[in-house]
């Protein structure tokens, strides 16, 4: 396999990548091998053609202004895409016909889950998936098995923590605390940034669910998500230790009405107090065990989300365990 080509169209990027046969390598020689680069949006490795989806899409700000004549900076929360595509390009000499098997690619289809925050309808389950594949092939019994993107296997050096909840106040306290100093001052978006353990480190403030009660709130907010980078990120769903079981099942239901199911798969609950004793935080917890396996795979952390009490080690912690939601050490 070599790199035959790169066009480029107003909105796309087209990597065109040439097969041959083996006894051609002389005949090509004046297109580069595809290897094995890890900044490659294609490459070659252990005799497979790999097609890195999260090295594919960039994404920019700006949309071109006709009466000044340029591109200009969109300040409006949307964003741009240019897509990547990669077109094999399948050499035969001269009277030679291709032959493959039609059904062979079926074998090898898996299904990768989405990474970010989606809110527009179509192709997004693993459900839809298998009918998709279905309808392609009729007579095909399988299952998809699962993927998660290659991006999510490499180190996390950068990170987003969006802080969701019913109380504004304690949403922006535990993002105080997480943060080392009073950057929030009340419900609503807005963001911090700092570094902790070689770690690039963003908190996201959201409004509280109160606040979001229409499509077009909710769509803002997710918007202000996608477009506050970096592109990993972390639920924390916030929620007071005080009167708990109520606390954590109606918070929990909100919270998947707002930013649907699948987002639990990356969420992790926190639940803030501020002089509660070790015992008593116990016993709170045996109260909502069973709902927080079932809701979230247990992933929760108890955090003592006063300014002056801030624990520089249970923060550590607590990014420690969000590293492992994404999958990286």
């Amino acid at each position: 396999m070599r790199v035959l080509q790169t066009d480029l169209h107003k909105q796309e990027v087209l990597y065109a990548v040439l097969v041959h046969s083996p006894d051609l390598n002389k005949k090509f020689s004046k297109y580069p091998l595809l290897e094995d680069d890890p900044n490659a949006v294609c490459v070659y490795k252990d005799g497979h053609f790999i097609w890195r989806s999260e090295a594919m899409c960039e994404t920019h700000w700006y949309e071109f202004d006709d009466d000044k004549m340029e591109a200009v900076e969109n300040h409006r929360p949307r964003k741009f895409n240019v897509w990547d595509h990669v077109a094999l390009a399948l050499h035969v000499e001269n009277d030679q016909v291709l032959t493959f098997d039609f059904n062979k690619p079926e074998d090898f289809l898996t299904y990768c889950e989405n990474d970010d925050v989606a809110y527009v309808e179509g192709f997004q389950d693993h459900d839809k998936a298998n009918e998709l594949v279905k309808e392609l092939w009729p007579e095909w019994l399988g299952a998809l098995k699962v993927e998660r993107p290659l991006q999510m296997h490499y180190p996390v050096t950068e990170l987003k923590l969006v802080l969701t909840g019913s109380c504004g106040e304690e949403t922006s306290s535990t993002g105080n605390t997480i943060s080392g100093k009073q950057a929030f001052y009340s419900s609503g978006s807005g963001s911090v940034e700092m570094e902790v353990d070689n770690l690039e480190v963003k908190i996201i403030n959201t409004p509280k669910f109160s606040e979001l009660t229409t499509k077009e709130e909710i769509k803002e907010t997710l918007n202000y998500i996608r477009c506050s980078g970096p592109a990993l990120h972390v639920f924390l769903l916030v929620i007071s230790l005080k009167n708990i079981t109520a606390n954590l099942i109606r918070t929990v239901e909100r919270f998947e009405l707002i930013f649907q199911n699948k987002a639990l798969r990356r969420t992790m609950i926190l639940f803030t107090h501020q002089a509660q004793t070790e015992l008593d935080i116990q016993e709170m917890m045996q109260e909502v065990q069973q709902f927080l396996t079932e809701k979230v795979g247990n992933r929760y952390l108890v955090f003592n989300n006063r300014l002056e009490d801030r624990d520089p080690q249970r923060v550590s912690d607590l990014l420690r365990q969000v590293k492992k939601i994404l999958g990286g050490e």
